[in-house]
C-alpha cells in the first residue's frame, strides 16, 4: 500500500481518504505494527516486518487528514482516551 499526501488533501476526496486510512489501520498486527506491504485481498503482511517507512507514511497521511479536517472545520478525530 502506498500513500499520497495529494490524495488526502483534496477536499472532495477526504471521505474516501479517511475510509482508506481507517481500513489500513485495521490491518495492524496485534502489536500495532505493519509490514512492508499488505495484501489488499487478505490483509496479510508481506515483506519486511516491522517496516518503519510504512509507519511513517501512515502517520503522515493521517496527519494530513486531520489538518485538512481542521481547516474545513469538520475534524472528527478524537484521541482514544477521549472516546471512552
Amino acid at each position: 500500500m502506498r500513500f499520497s499526501n495529494g490524495f488526502v488533501c483534496r477536499p472532495r476526496l477526504m471521505e474516501p481518504a479517511t475510509a482508506l486510512c481507517e481500513k489500513l489501520l485495521s490491518y495492524a498486527s496485534p502489536l500495532g505494527l505493519y509490514a512492508e506491504e499488505i495484501d489488499p485481498r487478505s490483509g496479510r503482511h508481506l515483506g519486511n516486518f516491522p517496516q518503519a517507512f510504512t509507519h511513517l507514511a501512515m502517520i503522515n497521511a493521517i496527519t494530513h487528514i486531520i489538518r485538512a479536517e481542521e481547516a474545513a472545520g469538520t475534524n472528527t478525530y478524537a484521541p482514544a482516551r477521549q472516546r471512552l
